[in-house]
């Protein structure tokens, strides 16, 4: 068994590496890629896709707690999404709401440290994509306020709203 360290190390984006053909292969033994992060909201997107394949053009998808919104809803032009535990209430169109918290003891890992965060803070993100939402609302909430502001800058039509858990 590594060290807390070692894990840190083979964690770390530059254990990755992404060829112009478009693979991608693992510098070191023990290093990983753990799509934890994202894995509901690809999961959605592919939901999504396989609906508006099929013909669907308006659905609102609810995979426990995070939406992807296509099109608009039957009765107005837009979907309703609330933010749990705050009774907020975001108008959603063609686009995703992901929501990341992680009160003490906490679940969700800082990479930069290796240690789980906890955090009175819950993030929720809204994006084109329910991937991104995923990512960033998790991402966000290990950042923190100021570097998360910096994040959203580089992914257009994203949105961010902090709350207390």
């Amino acid at each position: 068994p590594g060290t807390l360290r070692d894990a840190v190390r083979l964690s770390a984006t530059g254990m990755l590496d992404i060829n112009p053909d478009g693979t991608a292969k693992l510098l070191e033994p023990g290093a990983g890629l753990n799509f934890g992060a994202i894995g509901k909201g690809y999961a959605l997107d592919r939901a999504g896709a396989i609906l508006q394949f099929r013909g669907v053009r308006n659905a609102r998808l609810n995979f426990g707690g995070q939406i992807l919104a296509l099109g608009a809803s039957p009765t107005a032009s837009t979907w309703t999404a609330v933010i749990a535990g705050t009774g907020t209430t975001l108008f959603i169109a063609n686009e995703s709401v992901s929501t990341s918290a992680s009160p003490a003891p906490g679940h969700i890992v800082d990479p930069r440290t290796g240690r789980l965060i906890a955090s009175a803070e819950q993030v929720t993100v809204t994006a084109p994509t329910a991937t991104a939402a995923d990512a960033l609302s998790t991402a966000c909430l290990v950042l923190g306020r100021d570097h998360a502001a910096r994040l959203l800058g580089f992914i257009p039509g994203a949105r961010v709203i902090w709350t207390r858990d």
